[in-house]
C-alpha cells in the first residue's frame, strides 16, 4: 500500500512539473483579470457613498472564497457594477477550474509517461538479449591450432555481437520502428549505425541500418584500467561504425587499458576529440560566445555545459594513462579505402606530413620499428591484408596526443587506422584482433598478461558489455586546454 501511495505522489510531482509553466500563466492571467475587473467596479461604484476603494479591490478575490457581505464588504449596486460582479463570479469557477484542468491533463500525460517508461524497459531487455555473448567458433579453432602449452588455448572467450540489423528487432522481437528509437534515445547503451558508411569509398553500398550496444561508465562512453603500459584509445567511437567494438576487444584480448568516447550530446556539432579544439563550440559559439545572450542562448548553454563535462573527464582519465617514457598510446580509427589511392588495410602514423615532430620518443623508435615489421609480416602472411606507414594520414597540429605532449605529459603514441572492410564484415576479425593484441603487447608490454577477472570475464554468459569487474563511477576534473 505504501509503495502505491509513493507512486500516486510522484505521479503528482510529474504531473505538477510537467504542468508549473501552463499554471504560472494562468494564475498570472488570472489574478491581472480579477485585479482589471476591481478597477472597473471602482469606476462603477466611486460616486456611492458607502463604497470605498478598498471593497472595490477587495471584492473579486474575497468573492472568490466567500460571501463578501459576511466580512463586511459592500456587493456592487450599479448596474455596470453588478455586470462587473456576474463576470467576477464566472472568472471564480476559472481560477478553480483551469489550474484543475491543467494537473487534470498532466496527470494524464505522468500515466502515459509512466506507462511507456515501462515499455522502453521491456524493450530495452530485449534488446540486450539480441547481444548474448557467443563463442566464435573459427577463433576456438585458431586458438586449438596453436602449439601445446599455450595459455589461452581452450579458453571459450565470448564475444558481444557487434551489431544488429533494425529488422531483426522487427521480425524477432515485433518491435516497432518507435519502439526501437524510442529504446536508443532512452538508453545510451544503444546506437543506430549505417554500416554502408564504414565501406569502400568506391563501391556504392545500399544503406545498412543497425543498432549497436557497448559499454558505459563515464559522462563521455567508458574507461578501464587495467594497469598495462599500453592504452587503446577509441576518440571516434561515437560516429564510426564498429569502430568502438573493434578497439574494445583489442585491449580486452591485450589486457591493455581501454578509453573510449561513445556518447555525444550534440551529433549534429561533433566535439572531436582527436583534432582537439581549445573549446568546444554549440551552433558555431564558444561558451563565452553563448554568454553573451544566456537567457536566449539556455538550451544551448545547457548542452556546452555537457560538452564540455564529458571533455574534461575524457582528458582526465586519458592524462592518468600517460605512464612515463614507455607508455603507449594506440589511438585506433576505421580507415575508409578505395581500389586507387589507399589499398592497405592497416595504416600507421606518428608524425606530421615531413615526417617532423613524431609522437614517439627516439630512444623507443627501434622498438616500434620492430612491431612495425612484425605486424606487416604477420597481417600479409596469415591475412593477407597490407599495412602502409605512407604519410596518407599524417598527424594534424591539433592532434590529441601533441595537446597532452603540450601539458606535460609523457608517453609515446601513434594512430593504427584499420580499414572498414575489416572491421565491419571481415569474418576473421576476431583472429585478426587477437595477432594484432598479441603483437602490440610483446613489443611494448612484454610482462603484462591477461588478469585472471579478465578470463573469466571473458566466460561469463551474459547479455552485451555487462564488465561485471569494472564500476560504474563518473571523475570529477577541471581539465582545460589553454587558448591557442
Amino acid at each position: 500500500m505504501k509503495i502505491k501511495l509513493f507512486g500516486e505522489g510522484k505521479l503528482f510531482r510529474r504531473a505538477f512539473s510537467a504542468t508549473k509553466h501552463e499554471m504560472f500563466v494562468s494564475v498570472r492571467i488570472l489574478v491581472i483579470l480579477s485585479v482589471l475587473f476591481s478597477i472597473l467596479l471602482w469606476f462603477a461604484e466611486w460616486n456611492h457613498p458607502d463604497y470605498s476603494i478598498g471593497d472595490a479591490l477587495l471584492w473579486p478575490f474575497i468573492k472568490y472564497i466567500d460571501d463578501p457581505a459576511e466580512v463586511g464588504v459592500e456587493p456592487p449596486i450599479t448596474v455596470l457594477g453588478k455586470i462587473v460582479g456576474s463576470l467576477v463570479g464566472v472568472l471564480g469557477i476559472a481560477i478553480f477550474a483551469v489550474p484543475a484542468g491543467l494537473i487534470g491533463s498532466g496527470l494524464i500525460d505522468a500515466m502515459g509517461e509512466e506507462k511507456r517508461e515501462k515499455e522502453l524497459l521491456e524493450c530495452r531487455e530485449r534488446m540486450r538479449k539480441s547481444f548474448k555473448r557467443m563463442v566464435n567458433v573459427s577463433f576456438r579453432e585458431y586458438l586449438n591450432g596453436l602449439p601445446d602449452g599455450h595459455p589461452d588455448k581452450n579458453r571459450k572467450f565470448l564475444f558481444v555481437p557487434d551489431m544488429r540489423p533494425v529488422t531483426h528487432y522487427h521480425v524477432r522481437n515485433g518491435m516497432s520502428l518507435e519502439d526501437i528509437m524510442d529504446t536508443i534515445k532512452k538508453f545510451p547503451e544503444f546506437r543506430l549505425a549505417n554500416t554502408a558508411k564504414a565501406q569502400n569509398r568506391d563501391e556504392r553500398r545500399e544503406d545498412r541500418i543497425v543498432v549497436t550496444h557497448y559499454p558505459i561508465n563515464r559522462s563521455y562512453g567508458f574507461f578501464i584500467d587495467r594497469d598495462s603500459k599500453i592504452t587503446i584509445v577509441s576518440t571516434s567511437s561515437s560516429i564510426e561504425v564498429g569502430t568502438g567494438w573493434f578497439a574494445f576487444y583489442l585491449a580486452k584480448l591485450g589486457g591493455f587499458n581501454f578509453i573510449s568516447k561513445e556518447i555525444e550530446p550534440d551529433p549534429d556539432e561533433i566535439d572531436s576529440y582527436y583534432n582537439l579544439s581549445s573549446k568546444p563550440k554549440v551552433n558555431g559559439m564558444t561558451r563565452d560566445e553563448l554568454a553573451v545572450d544566456a537567457k536566449a542562448n539556455k538550451k544551448l548553454l545547457e548542452i556546452m555545459e555537457i560538452k564540455e563535462k564529458n571533455r574534461a573527464d575524457f582528458m582526465a582519465d586519458l592524462k592518468s594513462l600517460c605512464r612515463g617514457e614507455d607508455s603507449w598510446l594506440i589511438f585506433n580509427f576505421t580507415m575508409l579505402m578505395n581500389s586507387t589511392s589507399n589499398t592497405a588495410s592497416f595504416h600507421f602514423a606518428h608524425s606530421a606530413a615531413d615526417g617532423s615532430n613524431s609522437t614517439i620518443n627516439p630512444d623507443q623508435m627501434t622498438i616500434y620499428n620492430k612491431m612495425i615489421e612484425k605486424f606487416e609480416r604477420a597481417m600479409n602472411e596469415e591475412f593477407k591484408l597490407s599495412v602502409s606507414q605512407k604519410m596518407r594520414y599524417p598527424l594534424p597540429k591539433t592532434f590529441i596526443g601533441y595537446r597532452l605532449k603540450d601539458k606535460g605529459c609523457s608517453f609515446n603514441s601513434f594512430v593504427l587506422r584499420t580499414g572498414g572492410p575489416v572491421i565491419i564484415e571481415d569474418s576473421r576479425k576476431h583472429i585478426i584482433l587477437y595477432r594484432m593484441a598479441k603483437i602490440l603487447g610483446e613489443a611494448f608490454d612484454p610482462d603484462h598478461t591477461i588478469s585472471e577477472d579478465e578470463l573469466k570475464d571473458f566466460n561469463t554468459l551474459a547479455f552485451g558489455f555487462s564488465e561485471q569487474n569494472v564500476e560504474n563511477t563518473q571523475v570529477r576534473s577541471t581539465w582545460t586546454l589553454e587558448d591557442d
